[in-house]
C-alpha cells in the first residue's frame, strides 16, 4: 500500500524509475550508434555525423543522470534503514563498501563515469569512444541484476543473474534504439528538403525494423 509507505521508501522508488530510464537511454544509445546506424542505407556521411553527435549527447546525459541517482540512491537508502525499527544504523559509507547492494551500486557508478567520458570523447569523434561507451553499457545492464533480487536468490543464482542481464539488455536495447530513432534520428531527417527527408527517415524506420 504506497499510502502506508515511509516517504523516503517513496522517494526511492521515485529515484529508481529515474535511474532505469536513465539506464534506458545509456544502453539505447550505445545500441543505437554500433547497431542502427551503420545498417541504415542511403544517408549521407554528413548526416550520420549529426546524428552521431546528438546521440552521444543524449548519452552523455544519460550518464549524469545515472550518475547522480547512485549517489542519491545511496543516501536514501542509508536514510530509510536508520528510520526502520530494530535494523541496525548504517553510515552511506558503509552501505556503500560493506554490502553486496553496495558492491553492485559501485560497478554501477564506476561503468557510468567510464561512459560519461567516452560518450564525451565520442561528441568530439575521438577513435574508439564508442567501443568503450558500448562496453560501458553492456556492464551497467548486469547492475540491476547484482542489486536485485536474483543476485539475492538462494539457487541458480548465476541463471537469475543472466537471465535479468539479457532481459535488461535487450530490453533497453530495443526502446532505446525507438527512443534515438524517434527523438534523434526522425527530426534531424525531417530538417532536410525534399526527397532525401523522407529516404532517410525510411532508411532510419527500415534499419530498426529487424531488431
Amino acid at each position: 500500500d504506497v499510502a502506508s509507505m515511509h516517504p523516503t521508501s517513496i522517494e526511492l522508488l521515485e529515484l529508481v524509475s529515474e535511474v532505469f530510464l536513465g539506464l534506458l537511454a545509456l544502453i539505447g544509445a550505445a545500441a543505437f550508434r554500433t547497431i542502427i546506424l551503420p545498417r541504415a542505407q542511403g544517408i549521407s556521411l554528413d548526416m550520420k555525423g549529426r546524428i552521431e553527435q546528438s546521440t552521444a549527447v543524449l548519452g552523455l546525459a544519460a550518464s549524469v543522470v545515472v550518475i547522480l541517482g547512485a549517489f542519491a540512491r545511496i543516501f536514501l537508502e542509508s536514510q530509510m534503514m536508520s528510520a526502520m525499527p530494530g535494523m541496525q544504523t548504517m553510515s552511506m559509507t558503509d552501505m556503500a563498501m560493506h554490502t553486496r547492494w553496495g558492491l553492485a551500486l559501485r560497478l554501477e557508478l564506476g561503468a557510468a563515469l567510464v561512459a560519461l567520458v567516452s560518450f564525451a570523447f565520442a561528441t568530439r569523434r575521438v577513435r574508439g569512444a564508442w567501443l568503450v561507451a558500448s562496453i560501458s553499457a553492456i556492464v551497467l545492464s548486469v547492475t540491476p541484476a547484482l542489486a536485485g533480487h536474483a543476485a539475492a536468490s538462494p539457487r541458480f543464482t548465476s541463471l537469475m543473474i543472466t537471465s535479468d542481464f539479457l532481459h535488461v539488455l535487450g530490453g533497453a536495447s530495443w526502446l532505446g534504439n525507438l527512443l534515438c530513432v524517434m527523438l534523434i534520428g526522425v527530426p534531424i531527417a525531417l530538417t532536410l528538403e525534399g526527397a532525401e527527408r523522407w529516404q532517410t527517415v525510411a532508411s532510419l524506420v527500415n534499419a530498426f525494423s529487424p531488431v
